[in-house]
């Protein structure tokens, strides 16, 4: 059996999201966003803003079911272990559902 990995995501307050590997609560970056519909294709996203602060947007359907059957996907990276991975975020019968999984090739960094 897989070890289980947890990705902790603090919901109040400005706190650090930590690594699933390690727990670093500084060495965890996204760097990436997609966005994936249902038919499995990746939506064009439209970013604006600096280094320090990018919004990223897109327009999914008309607006009636903003999301549905959606996938958006945050690759990230570990600056403290090397671990890759991604969290996904699935509608599933009504219910966000967030997995998450390990990237294969984990790198350490020397930043």
């Amino acid at each position: 059996m897989a070890k289980q990995l947890e990705l902790t995501i603090p919901l109040q307050g400005d706190r650090a999201v930590k690594c699933p590997r390690c727990q670093s609560d500084s060495g965890l970056h996204f760097d990436e966003v997609s966005l994936i519909d249902p038919g499995a294709d990746v939506v064009p996203l439209h970013a604006a803003g600096g280094e320090g602060l990018s919004v990223v947007t897109a327009t999914i359907g008309d607006g009636s079911r903003p999301g549905r059957r959606h996938l958006i996907v945050l690759p990230h990276w570990c600056a403290s272990c090397g671990e890759r991975g991604e969290l996904v975020l699935r509608q599933d019968d009504g219910h966000t559902v967030a997995q998450y999984r390990e990237l294969t090739g984990s790198t350490t960094t020397d930043d």
